[in-house]
């Protein structure tokens, strides 16, 4: 280890890259360099796809007042659709956050599996009492304020990608970014095909850095309890859609 050790400036520390290749049916090909973001830019990514996504949510909310888009698919569903349609987007919350608790090993990881489905079960068999509670209006209203939240999400996501390939991709040689113009640059893009592998390429090493942080952190954290349980609450609240 010893041996492989040089001094560097304090901006060379950590800082991984990968030269990736994209090539086309005629053989035709670019290479690219992928390199971390700078905190800088993941501050400014993070304010961008933030305004986006209210923008968004703004935007699907007036929609709907306007043209009732999400309610008209509604209008034959019955109480115990909306009751499942809300806790199945619950769910899905829930399962992300215990995707973030530290990996284990063996036997360990199963026992975790097995805690998190009796989590679960117990959190929707609760959930589903509260919300029989409801009227049906009421569980109308929550259910298209979740579907709403979807969708911006994944609208909102397009833009934090490309936003993504406009920090991290440059040139090989002069290492100068790809794209000088932004997300325009990005769009201009004339084959799916070449947008969809770069994507791909981009994510694999964005979430290769994410992951390692967030194993780190978590595995410090007491917030993430060891066996994978999920962290009691004072209330039987689900989480909030935010």
């Amino acid at each position: 280890m010893e041996d492989n050790k040089r001094k560097v400036d304090i901006y060379s520390l950590y800082k991984r890259e990968k030269k990736i290749t994209l090539e086309d049916d005629e053989g035709n090909f670019v290479d690219l360099l992928l390199v971390k973001m700078t905190q800088g830019q993941r501050a400014q990514l993070l304010r961008e796809y933030s305004d986006f996504l209210e923008q968004k949510r703004q935007e699907l909310r007036l929609r709907e007042e306007k043209f009732n888009t999400f309610a008209s698919a509604l209008a034959s569903s019955v109480k115990e659709d909306f009751i499942m349609g809300i806790i199945a987007f619950e769910h899905a919350q829930r399962t992300e956050i215990a995707d973030l608790y530290p990996a284990l090993d063996g036997k360990e990881e199963e026992e975790k599996a097995k805690i998190l489905k009796e989590e679960f079960k117990k959190f929707e068999e609760n959930r589903k009492k509260q919300l029989l509670e409801k009227s049906d209006e009421e569980l109308k209203k929550q259910f298209i304020d979740l579907s709403i939240d979807a969708q911006a999400l994944i609208e909102s996501a397009r833009i934090l990608n490309f936003r993504s390939l406009v920090y991290m991709c440059l040139d090989v040689e002069t290492r100068e970014p790809i794209f000088k113009n932004g997300i325009d640059s990005v769009e201009n893009i004339t084959d799916r095909r070449v947008l969809d592998e770069l994507l791909k390429q981009m994510l694999e090493f964005r979430t290769l850095e994410t992951a390692k942080e967030v194993r780190k952190i978590a595995s410090s954290d007491e917030s993430f309890l060891p066996a994978g349980e999920l962290q009691k609450s004072s209330t039987d609240s689900p989480v909030t859609t935010v």
